[in-house]
């Protein structure tokens, strides 16, 4: 087996930044997809944004800045996941009602079993159809975090924009 193999399905994204702690932004969905980490096979989402409006003075309007979510954290990237996604359909991540409609069944769905509201929205936005493009949302990093084992990370807050 090559090493190319799968080239012809490959595609190029953006080199982008990551969102500065402590910075505020008003972004648009260029482009999210769901992959397989080239280093430990597990599950990320890359999401694209293209920056409206920030505080962040590295990443003036028009920046391309990134957000990865990995499944390896568990219970968090699916949590990580809902708030996100609960923010670009306008709804507040800390509303429980809002969370609640978001996790039912969505009648209209023709999979069968019938698919949750966000799944069903996130399979989309994942898809070729690429159903979030131009979408806004508003993010804020946190402060950088240290994990026990050592890794660094930044806390994305999302909310409607």
């Amino acid at each position: 087996m090559s090493s190319f193999e799968g080239i012809e399905d490959a595609k190029i994204f953006e080199s982008a930044k990551k969102m500065r702690p402590g910075c505020n932004y008003l972004l648009r969905i260029r482009r999210m997809a769901e992959r397989k980490s080239g280093r430990d096979n597990t599950t990320i989402l890359p999401v694209e944004f293209e920056v409206i409006e920030t505080d962040d003075p590295t990443s003036p309007p028009g920046t391309i800045v990134g957000w990865v979510p990995k499944q390896k954290h568990g219970h968090a990237y699916l949590s990580h996941l809902l708030a996100s996604t609960a923010a670009v359909c306008g709804k507040d991540p800390g509303d429980t009602e809002a969370l609640a409609a978001l996790k039912s069944q969505d009648p209209t769905d023709t999979q069968v079993p019938k698919r949750s509201y966000v799944r069903r929205y996130l399979e989309e936005a994942c898809s070729p159809a690429n159903t979030f493009a131009g979408l806004k949302v508003r993010a804020r990093a946190g402060e950088e975090q240290k994990t026990k084992s050592g890794f660094t990370f930044v806390p994305i807050y999302f909310s409607p924009a």
